[in-house]
């Protein structure tokens, strides 16, 4: 799967059309469509708003296939809004930032408002970082069903 670099924008959690997430992951709509049914991306619909979204950073190359899969599956038992607040949400204990910059590996905030600890999350190897994500998911999945 090549997919397309323009993706990789400043903001992970853009939301994009369903036309935008195929073209940056390289695949049809069918597929976009095949992968939501399986787990394997996410989407939200927003009030007020025609057509559905999706946060963009799921068709990075740090995020995408696999990585992503295995997240949403600790996920699955929530819902679309619960997941992307998951991904969204600031973490005081990495250094101020998400789970979705912790999976690219790189912040949208300038690094002044950074903590130093998220420096040293980011320079992570990407799996160590994948597998931090997974283990906050199962915390929040805990915390959310209590």
């Amino acid at each position: 799967m090549v997919e397309d670099q323009s993706a990789h924008r400043s903001d992970p959690m853009e939301l994009v059309d369903d036309r935008a997430i195929a073209s940056a992951l390289g695949v049809s709509l069918d597929e976009v469509r095949e992968r939501i049914d399986r787990g394997g991306l996410f989407s939200i619909e927003r009030q007020g708003e025609a057509g559905t979204r999706y946060p963009a950073f799921q068709a990075w190359p740090d995020t995408t296939g696999n990585r992503l899969e295995q997240v949403l599956s600790v996920l699955h038992d929530l819902d679309d809004p619960a997941r992307y607040i998951f991904f969204v949400g600031r973490l005081n204990d990495l250094g101020g930032l998400n789970s979705a910059e912790v999976l690219v590996g790189h912040s949208t905030l300038p690094s002044a408002e950074l903590d130093p600890v998220a420096d040293e999350v980011l320079a992570m190897p990407a799996e160590r970082r994948l597998r931090g994500v997974i283990a906050y998911a199962r915390a929040f999945v805990i915390e959310a069903s209590a």
